[in-house]
């Protein structure tokens, strides 16, 4: 009788804790390995979009440079060129007119500005504004430069434009990205970059 008081369908209480303690060990591993897998999937989601953003990045920014043109009211094509900053006209926007484009790095942010010319005569262009730009590229970690500056003599090793950089010396603008992926240990730092002939540059333009 005492024995039957101490079994639950065929198994004894001791056998039951012995098997409840199985399942729970197997349920907490299961969870653990989903977690981590979990974990691991999502660094490893951050960090491809992290470069599928910077790869985007760089191919709207060097779109941009490469259309580098005289201004609507004949201004040079550049007219600021610094290692995190650079301002410039160019057609981007498939019209008659051409805009005055600014790319600046703020903290670790890349912003892009936009504006067009008015209807003066000559043409005349506003100050940039808060509401002209947004947001290019963002995790941006350049200690040193985005932009570097070269002559037409630039032959792979030839080293960048002095500073401050005479804007009718350069030829070919060089754009660095920095970026970081992931986050915390498993953060990486992942490196982008591209060489830009400016090809509406080929010519002399007068003074």
């Amino acid at each position: 009788m005492k024995a039957l008081k101490n079994t639950m369908y065929g198994f004894t209480v001791v056998e039951m804790i012995v098997v409840i303690g199985i399942v729970s060990a197997i349920a907490i591993g299961v969870g653990t390995y989903g977690y981590e897998g979990m974990r691991r999937w999502n660094i490893t989601r951050s960090q491809v979009d992290a470069q599928e953003d910077a790869r985007s990045a760089m191919h709207d920014v060097t779109g941009d440079v490469r259309e580098m043109i005289l201004s609507d009211n004949g201004s040079y094509p550049l007219e600021i060129a610094e290692p995190f900053e650079i301002v410039f006209y160019a057609n981007v926007q498939g019209d008659a007119r051409r805009e005055k484009i600014r790319y600046a790095l703020e903290g670790t942010t890349l912003y892009r500005w936009v504006v067009n010319a008015d209807t003066a005569e000559p043409p005349q262009y506003p100050a940039f504004t808060e509401d002209d730009g947004h947001i290019a590229a963002e995790n941006i970690m350049n200690e040193d430069y985005i932009f570097r500056y070269y002559d037409k003599t630039y032959d792979g090793s030839s080293a960048p434009l002095a500073e401050p950089v005479s804007l009718r010396e350069v030829s070919l603008v060089q754009i660095k990205f920095l970026v970081e992926t992931g986050y915390g240990q498993q953060s990486q730092q992942l490196e982008i970059g591209t060489n830009i002939s400016l090809r509406n540059l080929k010519y002399t333009y007068e003074e």
